[in-house]
């Protein structure tokens, strides 16, 4: 871009909209370019708060008539929401059931070793501990009923 005064042409809600627009303009030949597009790019979870009026796209002043004109001529630009995408929605299924699979089987693992601690309270070779009986085998069922209702809760978002 030559060097001279900027002036902001348009606006986009999205870094999708506003690089299709620079795209238009620049396939016209002019020179185009977003302003701020690293930041935009960078804390893209941010861009309401940084960008509130939205992202913007600037030319040299000679050409911001044309570039106007341009714009204008464009059809409505359109960006398809990511949740419409399958391959995203079964991506985020296979993510949930990933870390829900973390978190069951150390739990499973641990209901198995209160299960055994349980049983050695009751071992014969010591004295009988009735107490240490009765917290495992509680902790053991808290756990066993815990790892089941992980399991549905990772499965019924798969069925929805």
């Amino acid at each position: 871009m030559k060097a001279g005064r900027t002036v902001v042409v348009a606006t986009a809600g999205t870094l999708q909209q506003a690089d299709m627009m620079r795209l238009a303009l620049q396939a016209d030949e002019i020179d185009a370019f977003i302003v701020d597009e690293s930041v935009a790019n960078t804390l893209w979870h941010l861009s309401p708060v940084l960008h509130p009026k939205g992202i913007r796209i600037a030319v040299g002043e000679a050409d911001a008539e044309r570039a106007r004109e341009v714009l204008d001529s464009l059809p409505p630009l359109r960006v398809v929401p990511e949740e419409s995408n399958p391959a995203d929605r079964y991506g985020r299924k296979a993510a949930v059931a990933g870390v829900f699979a973390l978190i069951v089987t150390p739990l499973s693992l641990l209901v198995v070793y209160y299960i055994v601690q349980a049983l050695r309270a009751l071992s014969v070779s010591r004295p009988m501990r009735p107490r240490a009986f009765r917290q495992n085998l509680l902790v053991a069922a808290i756990l066993g009923i815990l790892v089941p209702a992980i399991v549905l809760l990772s499965v019924i978002p798969q069925i929805w």
